[in-house]
C-alpha cells in the first residue's frame, strides 16, 4: 500500500474506529455501520414494517426520469410504487454519503496505486507512407465496393 493510500485509509478509519472497541489488530469488535443506517430506514411502530424517512419521488419526477432515459414507465401501480421506493432508497443512500465529513482527505484520482497503471501496448507509427490508405485488404474479398468502403445492398434501393 503506497503512503498516500495508507494515509487516506488511516485518516478515514481512525475517526470511525475511535468510537468503538477494537481488537489488537485495530479491527472493530462489533459492526460499525449497516446498510439500513445508510438508507435511513427505521421500524414503523404501527405495523413493524420498514419505513423510509424523507421525501418521496413524485409520479411526475418518475415519468420525467423515464423520458430522459427514453424508457416506457410501468403502468401497474404496484410496479410504480416499487420503483419509487427504490429511487427514494438510492437518493437517501447518496445523500448520506454526501453528508459525511471526510475532513481534509484528498479525493482519489486513480484506482491504481502510485506508479502502477494499465499495461498499454506501444504502437509504432509508420510515418513513411502517411498519405497511403491502409487496412483495405478485406475490401478485396467484398462482392461490391465503393472505394474505400464496402457497398451493401439494402431493401430500399434507388433505381
Amino acid at each position: 500500500m503506497s503512503s498516500f493510500y495508507a494515509k487516506r485509509f488511516f485518516a478515514s478509519t481512525s475517526r470511525r474506529l475511535s468510537k468503538c472497541k477494537v481488537d489488537s489488530d485495530g479491527l472493530p469488535l462489533a459492526p460499525t455501520w449497516s446498510v439500513n443506517s445508510l438508507l435511513n430506514i427505521t421500524k414503523d411502530n404501527n405495523n413493524n414494517k420498514a419505513s423510509s424517512i424523507g421525501t418521496s419521488m413524485s409520479d411526475e419526477q418518475l415519468d420525467h426520469l423515464f423520458r430522459l432515459a427514453q424508457l416506457r414507465p410501468p403502468k401497474d401501480t404496484h410496479d410504480r410504487a416499487q420503483l419509487t421506493k427504490d429511487m427514494d432508497d438510492l437518493t437517501r443512500f447518496i445523500q448520506s454519503i454526501q453528508q459525511k465529513d471526510f475532513g481534509d482527505t484528498a479525493p482519489m484520482t486513480h484506482i491504481w496505486q502510485d506508479a502502477t497503471g494499465m499495461a498499454l501496448r506501444s504502437d509504432d507509427i509508420d510515418s513513411s507512407d502517411s498519405d497511403q490508405v491502409k487496412g483495405t485488404a478485406l475490401l478485396d474479398n467484398a462482392k461490391e465496393t465503393f472505394p474505400p468502403f464496402y457497398a451493401v445492398k439494402g431493401q430500399h434501393q434507388e433505381d
